[in-house]
C-alpha cells in the first residue's frame, strides 16, 4: 500500500526516504509512536526522522506543548 506519490524530482537511489519507507514511518506514527521510538524502529536518527515528519505535515504525538504566559 503506497500513500506516497511518486516525485520525480527526488533521487530515489540516494535517499534513505522510499515510498516504501513512508509509509512505514507514517503507520508508526499513526500508533502513536513518538519520534525516538519511530527513530530506533526505522534504525535512524531522531532528527531525520522530526526533518522527514515536518515535510509529511507530521507532529510528535509526545511532545509538550508549549506555554505562552
Amino acid at each position: 500500500m503506497n500513500l506516497i506519490k511518486y516525485n520525480p524530482y527526488i533521487n530515489y537511489a540516494t535517499s534513505i526516504w522510499t515510498p516504501e519507507k513512508k509509509d512505514e514511518l507514517m503507520a508508526l506514527h499513526k500508533d502513536g509512536l513518538s519520534f525516538s521510538d519511530i527513530a530506533k524502529k526505522m534504525n535512524v536518527s531522531k532528527n531525520s526522522i522530526a526533518g522527514i515528519c515536518h515535510r509529511l505535515g507530521l507532529k510528535n504525538p509526545h511532545k509538550a506543548p508549549k506555554h505562552i504566559s
